[in-house]
């Protein structure tokens, strides 16, 4: 089989495999432990295809280390030769999403409160299950996803929206590109406001089972 991705000297017949060793690197080496040998050869080389691979690198990298993001999960960071530091998204390394891509995830970023508030609502007790709408099983917190009652999916919603504001995606710029921004959101925050106002009037949320969201035409 030829191999489709050549990674600081290491060859990868799929995107799986190639994501497998970034998450046994990343897991394998200690927290702010800086990476050696051939991990950091590895990550030097893979940074370069980042989308903000430039910016991220800045004037230099002097070595990569894990560290824990804002929600605790083990994540990779890299230290510059003046001194700074920035986090970076491996996953942009290798899958870059366009721009349009970027901003339904800031987006969808900006109504994380009101979808927290609707599945807890859901579920007013730990512990607790509710039955799916959707294919009548019991679920619990953790097999829940809330999702958008058809047929005004998100991806209807955001149209609209867009449409109605006289917006493109070019119009709108999102964070990601600066260091340390960890969660994509809307740079414009009157706009961000709009949207969330817009979303939380027209929007039907409901809970269900992650397996049924999932298994659902988008």
């Amino acid at each position: 089989m030829r191999n489709k991705y050549v990674i600081g000297g290491r060859a990868f017949a799929s995107k799986k495999a190639l994501k497998t060793t970034i998450r046994e690197i990343i897991a394998c080496n200690p927290i702010d432990a800086p990476l050696t040998g051939d991990d950091d050869v590895f990550f030097r080389s893979l940074i370069e295809r980042h989308k903000d691979a430039e910016l991220k690198i800045g004037c230099g990298i002097e070595y990569f280390y894990p560290a824990y993001d804002d929600w605790g999960v083990k994540a990779m960071r890299l230290h510059r030769v003046d001194g700074t530091s920035t986090d970076f998204s491996w996953v942009q390394c290798v899958t870059s999403t366009s721009h349009a891509s970027d901003v339904r995830a800031a987006l969808r970023n900006e109504i994380d409160e009101q979808r927290y508030a609707v599945k807890r609502q859901a579920f007013p007790v730990d512990g607790m299950t509710i039955i799916c709408p959707v294919n009548g099983n019991a679920i619990t917190w953790e097999q829940a996803h809330v999702d958008h009652k058809p047929p005004l999916s998100f991806h209807a919603l955001v149209e609209i929206w867009m449409e109605n504001r006289k917006l493109i995606y070019a119009d709108i710029a999102v964070t990601g590109g600066i260091d340390n921004e960890q969660v994509c959101l809307l740079r414009d925050r009157k706009l961000a406001k709009d949207w969330q106002e817009f979303h939380n009037m027209f929007a039907e949320l409901r809970v269900i089972s992650a397996l049924a969201n999932l298994q659902q035409k988008k």
